[in-house]
């Protein structure tokens, strides 16, 4: 049986929808990633012991003027791997 976390990069395979429709999904190049959403807020970067280069991006998003909400993407070698908000 496949996996729900694959079925839409099987529909979707160039990620072209998920652009359109301004949302993310694992897999995705940084490049995709900015022309979906635009750039971070604040991104920073780390590496692994075997020089794995980790970024997270941080978007901020002001509901009104006293409510802020965050979204995290983290990436491995340039291609999204996770994220929550």
């Amino acid at each position: 049986m496949v996996g729900w976390g694959v079925v839409p990069r099987l529909l979707d395979p160039t990620f072209e929808q998920h652009l359109q429709d301004k949302s993310v999904m694992a897999g995705m190049s940084r490049e995709q990633v900015m022309d979906a959403w635009g750039s971070p807020y604040q991104m920073n970067v780390s590496y692994t012991e075997k020089g794995i280069r980790r970024e997270e991006w941080i978007y901020e998003d002001w509901l009104d003027s006293s409510t802020i909400k965050h979204r995290y993407l983290y990436f491995e070698e340039g291609k999204l791997i996770g994220g929550w908000y």
